[in-house]
């Protein structure tokens, strides 16, 4: 069940984590070779959108967590 904060600020004192391996600003492309709609829940709790059968990866726990799943290639 999720809650709603009534006062506006759902990511107030959110930081990402220290990215050791993208640099601020960029991005990775994968390509969902199963579906071409779905969300992904990461092991941080995020949740990430495949939408039109692709994904951009933009911090290190998403970029992993997809060179991982045998559904995901990244593009060249």
């Amino acid at each position: 069940m999720s809650k709603n904060k009534s006062d506006g600020q759902m990511n107030a004192g959110f930081e990402p984590p220290a990215s050791a391996g993208l640099a601020v600003g960029e991005s990775v492309v994968f390509l969902d070779q199963v579906f071409t709609s779905r969300t992904l829940i990461l092991p941080d709790g995020r949740a990430a959108d495949v939408i039109k059968g692709r994904i951009s990866a933009s911090d290190d726990v998403l970029h992993n967590y997809l060179s991982k799943h045998a559904d995901f290639k990244q593009t060249e």
